[in-house]
């Protein structure tokens, strides 16, 4: 769920070997990405700046 809020932010698919919430696949009932990790935070602000 939190994959594809990132999706509605304007967030993208990053590599699919990194630690990020932001990667194509996901193995199903997966719990690790339930939360953004500090690259998809880095990338929200970059494009929300304040």
């Amino acid at each position: 769920m939190v994959h594809e809020r990132g999706h509605t932010a304007g967030l993208e698919h990053v590599a699919q070997n990194s630690a990020q919430t932001m990667t194509p696949r996901t193995p199903a009932c997966t719990t690790v990405n339930r939360a953004l990790a500090a690259g998809d935070v880095q990338g929200l602000k970059a494009m929300y700046a304040a």
